[in-house]
């Protein structure tokens, strides 16, 4: 039989009467936690509590104890009539031997007390309350160190504001377990991972010191053994399964105090930790992290865009292509969407689908840094704020190109519609370049009028055809048409200039596409919204 390790009474076995009172309503919340725990043990089954350990989850002892009390008065409510929760009474002589401190291991003393298995809760705070989850762990017989369930957090209100202020370096070393413990809860109890961690969310210098510290001891924590389980336990012996997280904080001066709220996301699990840091012992070039307190961070994230030469992607390209996936993901991260486009493009068709991701919001006050890494590959990064478009007001926009493919020569066009209400509206052009000139209205200082249910052709009939042209000296280019759609009139031409008569004038003419972004996230951006339509031009063969 596997032995398990060596452990103190005071984090082996817990018991507290049911006349003991917990936090108010904290043993109501825990119940349906408590029944399933019971379900998956066995209607026979006896079963010890381990208290949660304060010193790892950063809760103050107090609170920690009125978990510990909650849980138990959760478990006695809910047990079956041949279960039994072992208490101190039921302790046979082991109990003395083990609090004399005469180094009686756990696995002897649950024998002894013939206990079946271990209920392992887990604890941390966060900006709603305490979150508290469980597994159950057979420690008898041959079920030894199997894994019997694992139940969802709950979380318990209040107690937050209780919350002790501690140095950075205490502060990271909890939030970094809690949250590694619940993103294992999500992902598999059973398992260790390898993580590879990425700071997203706003940015700050204080913030990233701080986020790295927790993104250590992140890792280590859930590269570690889970605890007790050894059947099953998958990827116990190659490091680990690989598994890409996410990491971000909210971060407010109160002055003395600092408080972190902390979001960890792998896959489909997410994990939330609070923390509260003594202002005291932040070094002394962070301080004051802010000029009068509140919010720090100034709306500014990063991400990092990458290309690689591929089939249809050539050197010249790469650039337009990795800027394309930075600020694709910038997006994608401030939309806290599930399905990220990968980072870095190899194709057209991943360049075509970063562009489309604009739809909904824009970066802008962009600064770039980085190059091409060889000639065969190119990394930006970009630092950016996101500006979120549409509302209720926003116009409800379908936009159309007549085909993706188009020759040299051969006109564009695009016919949208709106479903409800009166529209403004107007076409712009982003070039293979990265650059941005408008090709509707030309001749007219005003937007397009569109009403609903009428479709609408841009160019329209007063403004000159537009052309497909490759880049100079290619033979294929990747391009799109970017349909601005508001419901309160704006000024076309304050966004880019009217395209030029010939390629090489409008390209001359044109804007970048940077100086484009920001004049859009310009506009009443909850009234606004764009269509992103992605086009090639491919020469004859």
């Amino acid at each position: 039989m596997r032995r398990l390790p060596i452990l103190s009474v005071a984090l082996l076995l817990l018991v507290l009467p049911a006349a003991v009172a917990a936090e108010d309503g904290w043993a109501d919340r825990l119940r349906p936690a408590a029944e399933a725990l019971w379900q998956q043990a066995g209607p026979s089954r006896r079963i010890a509590a381990r208290p949660v350990p304060a010193d790892v989850t950063g809760l103050p002892v107090e609170v920690a104890a009125e978990i510990d009390r909650a849980l138990v008065e959760a478990l006695l409510r809910t047990a079956p009539v041949a279960g039994r929760l072992l208490d101190r009474a039921g302790l046979p002589v082991a109990w003395e031997e083990a609090t004399s401190f005469r180094g009686t291991s756990g696995e002897t003393l649950l024998r002894e007390a013939a206990v079946d298995a271990l209920v392992i809760p887990s604890a941390h705070a966060t900006a709603d309350g305490i979150s508290v989850a469980a597994t159950l762990v057979a420690v008898a017989g041959g079920d030894t160190g199997r894994l019997l369930a694992a139940v969802p957090a709950v979380v318990l209100p209040g107690a937050v504001d209780r919350l002790t202020a501690r140095p950075p370096a205490v502060a990271a070393k909890a939030a970094g377990v809690a949250l590694a413990d619940a993103v294992r809860q999500g992902l598999d109890p059973s398992a260790r991972f390898r993580a590879a961690v990425r700071l997203s969310g706003e940015r700050s210098p204080f913030g990233d010191w701080f986020l790295d510290q927790v993104a250590e001891h992140l890792t280590a924590r859930l590269a570690e053994r889970p605890l007790y389980v050894s059947r099953p336990l998958r990827n116990a012996d190659v490091g680990g399964r690989p598994v890409a997280l996410r990491l971000e904080a909210e971060i407010w001066d109160h002055g003395r105090q600092v408080e972190v709220h902390l979001r960890a996301t792998a896959e489909a699990a997410e994990a939330r930790a609070s923390a509260r840091l003594d202002a005291a012992a932040l070094p002394a070039h962070f301080r004051p992290l802010t000029p009068e307190g509140g919010r720090l961070g100034t709306g500014f994230r990063i991400a990092d865009g990458a290309a690689a030469v591929g089939a249809e992607l050539r050197r010249d390209e790469l650039a337009v292509a990795a800027e394309a996936v930075a600020r694709a993901l910038l997006v994608d991260e401030a939309l806290d969407r599930r399905d990220p486009v990968p980072p870095v493009a190899r194709s057209r068709a991943a360049v075509a689908d970063a562009w489309r991701r604009l739809a909904e919001a824009v970066p802008y006050d962009e600064s770039w840094s980085g190059a091409a890494g060889d000639r065969n590959a190119s990394a930006r990064r970009l630092r950016a704020r996101v500006a979120r478009l549409g509302g209720p007001e926003a116009p409800e926009l379908s936009a159309t190109l007549e085909r993706s493919v188009y020759r040299p020569g051969e006109p564009l066009r695009v016919r949208a519609t709106v479903a409800r209400g009166r529209a403004f509206l107007a076409l712009y052009a982003w070039q293979a370049d990265g650059t941005v000139v408008r090709v509707a209205p030309i001749r007219e200082a005003a937007a397009v009028t569109a009403e609903a249910g009428r479709r609408i052709e841009l160019p329209g009939p007063r403004d000159a055809e537009i052309a497909a042209a490759p880049m100079p000296g290619a033979s294929e280019s990747l391009e799109a048409l970017v349909v601005v759609a508001s419901a309160v009139p704006f000024v076309p031409d304050r966004l880019a200039p009217a395209a030029g008569g010939s390629a090489d004038a409008s390209r001359a003419a044109a804007v970048s596409a940077g100086a484009f972004l920001d004049r859009v996230a310009g506009l009443d951006r909850a009234r606004l919204r764009l269509a992103v339509l992605p086009y090639r031009v491919r020469a004859a063969e």
